[in-house]
């Protein structure tokens, strides 16, 4: 066998071929004889190559004649072709790459910060500076250079404000209508408008009604229709002064200086709806 095997990346698979021989031989009692050669087939074995063949390793692969069809290849049986299949060689270590250049140290920054120059800040403020910290001690020393600097100023002070009035001096007279609107109708629920004046200190102080509609013979005391109450009076009524109907039911809290109503009359629909008007 030839020691220079050619090399196969894959497996070569060899067809099984099948023969046979018919041969008529003479003649018995006048007939024919046939003689029948019994059907030779080839088969593949696969074993592993000799070091010789392969020195790397590898197969060898066999195809022989299996007389005896069982499959194994039998002493005395015609190895047909042996065909090699080798591993290949190892390849060689690549060379080590050569060492980079070794990179610049970092540069250590240190902050301090001083008091920024009256020129710059006429109100004060600071200025922060970075330099360069060689020995990371967190100062800078002689030999350590300023960087940058940013100068932060305090803002100017704002003017006095005016002094704020008492609370007795801040009430203001207010005025508008008691009670809900009536829908559809030009009075509120409690038919009266009231008018607050205040007095020297949150206990004092006038309330004045006036019935809604001025003009007609229910509408208060008086031609101008007004009725007045002094606060120091905590519970009172809103009524007509014809046929004695009740409005609501007034209650006045000086210690809030609230007043509170609760509509009374059935008329329009809103009794018990209640309210607080603050002053």
């Amino acid at each position: 066998m030839n020691s220079k095997f050619k090399k196969f990346s894959s497996l070569t698979i060899i067809t099984l071929a099948f023969s046979f021989t018919l041969i008529t031989s003479g003649c018995a009692n006048g007939e024919p004889t046939a003689t029948i050669k019994v059907p030779s087939i080839t088969q593949v074995s696969i074993i592993e190559a000799t070091l010789q063949a392969c020195p790397n390793g590898g197969i060898l692969v066999q195809s022989f004649t299996d007389s005896n069809a069982n499959g194994n290849l039998d002493t005395g049986e015609k190895i047909v072709s042996a065909l090699p299949v080798c591993n290949g060689t190892n390849g060689t270590n690549g060379t080590n790459g050569t060492h980079g250049i070794d990179g610049v140290d970092g540069q250590s920054i240190g902050i301090s910060m001083s008091d920024a120059p009256i020129g710059s800040c006429p109100a004060g403020g600071s200025t922060i500076h970075t330099f360069s910290d060689f020995n990371r001690n967190m100062i800078q020393d002689t030999d350590e250079m300023i960087l940058a600097s940013s100068t932060i100023c305090n803002g100017a002070n704002g003017h006095n404000g005016k002094d704020g009035k008492n609370e007795k001096e801040g009430k203001v007279i207010a005025m508008g209508a008691v009670g809900p609107e009536v829908p559809g109708k030009p009075y509120s629920a409690c038919h009266h408008d009231y008018l607050f004046i205040p007095g020297q200190d949150q206990a004092e102080g006038w309330l004045i009604f006036r019935h809604q509609k001025n003009g007609s013979a229910d509408q208060g005391i008086g031609k101008t229709g007004f009725n007045v109450w002094n606060v120091d009076i905590t519970d009172f009524q809103l009524a007509s002064e014809v046929g004695s109907i009740i409005y609501c039911q007034m209650t006045w809290n000086p210690g809030t200086q609230t007043l509170t109503y609760s509509v009374v009359d059935k008329s329009d629909g809103l009794a018990g709806k209640s309210g607080t008007i603050r002053f």
